[in-house]
């Protein structure tokens, strides 16, 4: 039995590790490009960029229509590999067509929209640009999509860094050489997206054939319509906040400064996406691999305690380092951003937990409840919006908040559900103490920061040592057994060291 869970392990963790690779490029290419947004933009111009991406991708949340999962489940049970590429051919096809209306129609309505979204006083040639951009963007995220099912890590690594890394020389070039502003932002977003369209295209060409079935395209939206809810649902628990810190203003220009210091927080928050984005990536593929096996809840059930483990001292120490961060990523205005990066950071975890927890729920094809429970998690989240972010001294807390109370509602729902569908030994104990132990450590961090400034030698030190015991007192109180830890150990090390030799 230990051999199977470490050498599921191993395989979960060298997915990972590629995924990670993409990940990591994608957050090291953020931590540049943080401080050049930080230092050449104020909150108010950062904060047209944030709300443009909010608006992209409530639209995005609409028009994938939940295939990506619909296709995910229907590509391990088509029959054969020419069934396969006929089911990936038509999603994109269907899904390339659609984008390129929507992004005609913002194009044409880049004025009003301009108007709606930010403000009266922004050029209305970003909607525009972004409007030219949509289907090609969304595109890539598809082939994305497919080249992770089909268990193709470095494909997917070579694409997602040629669009990265392509965005971050266009971005230097447009804005910091030619300093064309926001401007240079979307001729870049645009540039990039053609690009990388190019190269993600040539990346499946011998998967996407020009071949439609309508009777596929009806199963996937039949599967897939019914999560809409649950895109729309997460794109409000995530990203509403936006807006109601926008509308939070006195005479229409602090709420949108605001917005900028939100914007800038939530850069820093995601820092932590570079574990989460690479574990969900390798998640799903994994997870239904082994779904027929007999001890496959046990490995589900070690995973989420890992996960809870490792994400829990990741948000720890973006919690306590935040300030640290700002100081020198961005202009003195910013210094108020790290009030939201705990929060934030904490949701970005929970969020993580949601493939996990919600395998009964998926396995026993009773989609329907991630639908209720991702929408109850957004109405909580979008009053909690309502009832905090006016309040006094709370509006960027009270949106961070927000946030991490709908995910935790959401994820704590589907847990009861999927329990009842598709019952799993989740290790409650080890996971209530470890959250437990997170809640006091960020807490004791906020209280301890007026005492230890962030630049001083005393404070980096309490930082630090408050970090180093997090891991240790979970280890003490059990929550991760030495056995694990030795497990653990084994598989990451055995799989480096296999890399060192592929590379040797």
């Amino acid at each position: 039995m230990a051999e199977t869970l470490r050498s599921r392990i191993r395989v979960l963790s060298g997915q990972s590790f590629i995924y990670g690779l993409s990940g990591a490029l994608t957050k090291l290419v953020g931590l540049i490009i943080i401080p050049i947004l930080g230092r050449l933009f104020v909150p108010s111009q950062f904060a047209a960029i944030d709300l443009i991406t909010a608006f992209g991708a409530a639209i995005g949340s609409v028009l994938l229509l939940g295939s990506d999962a619909a296709v995910a489940f229907y590509f391990f049970r088509e029959a054969d590999e020419e069934g396969r590429r006929t089911l990936v051919s038509t999603w994109m096809i269907f899904q390339f067509c659609l984008n390129t209306l929507v992004g005609a129609i913002l194009f044409i309505f880049a004025e009003p929209i301009t108007h709606l979204v930010i403000g009266p006083s922004y050029s209305s040639d970003y909607i525009k640009l972004t409007g030219c951009a949509f289907p090609l963007g969304s595109t890539i995220g598809y082939v994305l999509e497919i080249l992770r099912l089909q268990l193709r890590p470095k494909r997917y690594l070579l694409v997602s860094g040629l669009s990265v890394v392509t965005g971050l020389l266009l971005t230097l070039a447009l804005v910091v050489a030619l300093r064309l502003g926001l401007l240079g932002i979307y001729i870049a977003s645009a540039l990039t997206n053609v690009l990388a369209f190019t190269a993600a295209m040539y990346a499946v060409h011998s998967s996407v054939m020009p071949r439609f079935s309508f009777d596929r395209l009806k199963k996937v939206l039949a599967y897939g319509i019914p999560l809409v809810p649950i895109s729309v649902a997460a794109w409000a628990i995530n990203l509403s906040n936006r807006f109601f810190i926008k509308a939070h203003s006195v005479h229409g220009v602090s709420g949108v400064s605001d917005t900028g210091l939100f914007g800038m927080g939530n850069r820093v928050s995601q820092l932590l996406l570079l574990v989460v984005t690479a574990f969900t990536l390798a998640w799903g593929p994994f997870a239904l691999s082994i779904s027929e096996s007999p001890d496959a809840k046990r490995t589900y059930a070690k995973v989420l305690t890992f996960y809870a483990v490792t994400l829990g001292t990741l948000t720890l120490g973006l919690s306590l380092f935040a300030p640290l961060i700002l100081t020198f990523a961005a202009k003195p205005e910013y210094a108020r951003s790290y009030q939201v990066v705990a929060p934030l950071a904490a949701a970005y975890a929970v969020y993580g937990a949601y493939p996990i927890v919600a395998m009964g729920a998926a396995l026993s094809k009773k989609t329907i409840h991630l639908s209720w429970t991702t929408i109850v998690g957004a109405v909580v989240t979008l009053g909690l919006n309502a009832v905090l972010v006016p309040l006094p001294y709370m509006g960027l807390e009270g949106g961070a908040i927000a946030t991490l109370c709908g995910y935790s509602v959401m994820v704590s729902l589907v847990y009861v559900v999927s329990q009842r569908l598709y019952p799993i030994p989740f290790e409650g104990r080890k996971l209530l103490t470890c959250v437990s132990l997170l809640v006091g450590a960020v807490v004791l961090g906020q209280l301890l920061r007026p005492m230890f400034p962030a630049l001083s030698v005393a404070g980096i030190g309490v930082r630090l040592a408050l970090l180093l015991l997090f891991p240790l007192a979970l280890v003490a109180l059990s929550v991760v057994e030495r056995y694990e830890v030795r497990v653990v150990y084994g598989a990451l090390h055995s799989a480096l060291l296999r890399r060192r030799g592929a590379a040797a």
